[in-house]
C-alpha cells in the first residue's frame, strides 16, 4: 500500500487529475483493506481459507492489471477499491486463522505475521526505482505478477482450515439453495451478530476508538509522507526512504517481543501505552520539524509505535472478549483502521494540504493518548475486582 504514496504525482499527471483525487482513492482503498474485516470473518466461516485465498488472490491480480491499463479516473478508482477489498479479506482472514490454529502461542505467532506484513514497506525505494525505469503502469504490472503467489499457496492449504459449522439458528436447507438473497441475509446476520462483542465491553470500545485515532495518523503517514517531504525540499528518493525507514524499528521491537515470549494482559496494556507516547512524538516531529533530520526521527518513532500497536491491539482484542467472539473482535479492530482512513482520505481530497493532514493528526493523537489512559484505568479496576 505504500505504493500509492510514491506513484500519486505520476498517476495524477498521466490521468490529468489532482494529487488530492489520487490520495483520496488511495485512502478509500486502505479503508476497504481494513473495513472488510467483519465480512472476512463471515466469509471465512462459510467457505474456508483455501477457497477464500484463491479467489481473493486471483481477483487482486486482475484488479492490479486493470489499474495498469486505466485510461480514466473511474477505472482507476474502481480497480483500487476492488483490490483493497481483496487484500483486506485476505489479511483479516489470515490473522483469524492464525489465532484459531495457534491459540496457545498466538502472541509469538502474531509477531511473525506482523513482521511479514510490515516488511513490504521496505520495498518503497524499489518501487521508486521501478517508477523511474518503467513508469507507474509498468510498476503496477510487476506488482500484479507478484500477487500470483497468493492463489498458489492458498491451494496448498487444507480445505477445512478456517471453516466452522453454521450457526444452529441458520437453516441449512436455505443455505443450500444458492440463493443470492439468502446468502446476503446470512452475511448480514453474521455482521450484526459480530457487534455483540461490544455489548457492555468498555475496554473493547475504547480500544476500537484508539485504533481509529492511530489509524488516522498511520494513513496520513502512508498517503502524505512522500509528497509532503518533497514539498519541503527533500528529493524523491530520500522521501521514499522515509516509508521504508520505519520497518527497521518495527521489526526490531517485534523481534524483542517474540524472544521475550508470552506477555500478559496488564503488561500488554502498558506496552500499548508506550507505543502511544512514541506515536504522539512521531506526529509532533513530522508536523512541526519539517526538516529531513526531523522526518527521520519521526519515521523511526512511528516504526517503533506501529511495531507495538498492531501487536498489542491484536492481542488485547481477543483478551477483552469471551472465546466465541474472538474472531469478531479481531475483525472489528482491523475495521477501525478503515474508518480513520476514510476521514484521512477526505482531508486529502478537499484540502490539497499535506501539512494540514499532519496537523489534524496531531490533534487526534491527543484523543488517542486519553483513550489509552482510560483503558489502563479500566484494566486496573477489573483486575482489582478479580
Amino acid at each position: 500500500m505504500q505504493m500509492k504514496s510514491i506513484i500519486t504525482q505520476a498517476v495524477a499527471e498521466d490521468l490529468k487529475c489532482t494529487d488530492g483525487f489520487v490520495s483520496f482513492w488511495g485512502g478509500i482503498q486502505l479503508a476497504l483493506v481494513a473495513g472488510s474485516g467483519p465480512l472476512s470473518a463471515v466469509l471465512l466461516r462459510r467457505i474456508g481459507m483455501r477457497k477464500l485465498g484463491t479467489i481473493t488472490g486471483l481477483t487482486s491480480f486482475g484488479t492490479l492489471c486493470m489499474m495498469s491499463v486505466a485510461r480514466s479516473t473511474f477505472t482507476l478508482a474502481l480497480a483500487m477499491c476492488l483490490q483493497g477489498v481483496c487484500i483486506g479479506i485476505l489479511y483479516t482472514s489470515s490473522v483469524v486463522v492464525v489465532q484459531k490454529v495457534y491459540t496457545g502461542n498466538f502472541s509469538q505467532v502474531n509477531v511473525v505475521l506482523l513482521i511479514a506484513s510490515i516488511s513490504t514497506n521496505a520495498t518503497a525505494p524499489l518501487i521508486q526505482i521501478l517508477l523511474e525505469h518503467y513508469g507507474w503502469r509498468g510498476a503496477v504490472v510487476i506488482l500484479a505478477a507478484v500477487h500470483l503467489h497468493i492463489p498458489v499457496f492458498s491451494l496448498l492449504l487444507d480445505i477445512k482450515i478456517g471453516k466452522t459449522k453454521a450457526d444452529p439458528k441458520d437453516t441449512l436447507e436455505e443455505l443450500g439453495q444458492h440463493n443470492f438473497i439468502v446468502y446476503g441475509n446470512a452475511f448480514l446476520k453474521g455482521a450484526i451478530k459480530s457487534l455483540h462483542a461490544f455489548k457492555g465491553n468498555s475496554q473493547l470500545i475504547a480500544l476500537f476508538l484508539n485504533a481509529v485515532c492511530n489509524g488516522f495518523y498511520h494513513t496520513a503517514y502512508c498517503l502524505f509522507m512522500v509528497p509532503y517531504a518533497v514539498e519541503n525540499g527533500i528529493t524523491a528518493f530520500d522521501s521514499s526512504t522515509l516509508i521504508a525507514l520505519p520497518v527497521i524499528p518495527c521489526i526490531l521491537i517485534r523481534l524483542a517481543i517474540f524472544f521475550h515470549g508470552k506477555i500478559d494482559v496488564p503488561c500488554t496494556v502498558r506496552l500499548h501505552a508506550i507505543g502511544q507516547v512514541s506515536e504522539f512524538c512521531s506526529c509532533f516531529f513530522i508536523t512541526f520539524g519539517r526538516r529531513l533530520s526531523m522526518f527521520y526521527v519521526g519515521s523511526i518513532l512511528h516504526g517503533f509505535a506501529f511495531g507495538i500497536h498492531f501487536y498489542s491491539m491484536l492481542c488485547l482484542a481477543p483478551a477483552f472478549v469471551n472465546k466465541s467472539f474472538r474472531d469478531y473482535a479481531l475483525s472489528w479492530i482491523i475495521f477501525s483502521d478503515g474508518l480513520a482512513v476514510i476521514a484521512t482520505a477526505i482531508v486529502g481530497l478537499y484540502t490539497n494540504s499535506y501539512l494540514l493532514g499532519f496537523q489534524i493528526s496531531s490533534g487526534v493523537q491527543i484523543c488517542a493518548v486519553a483513550l489509552v489512559i482510560y483503558i489502563g484505568l479500566l484494566n486496573g479496576q477489573i483486575l482489582g475486582r478479580i
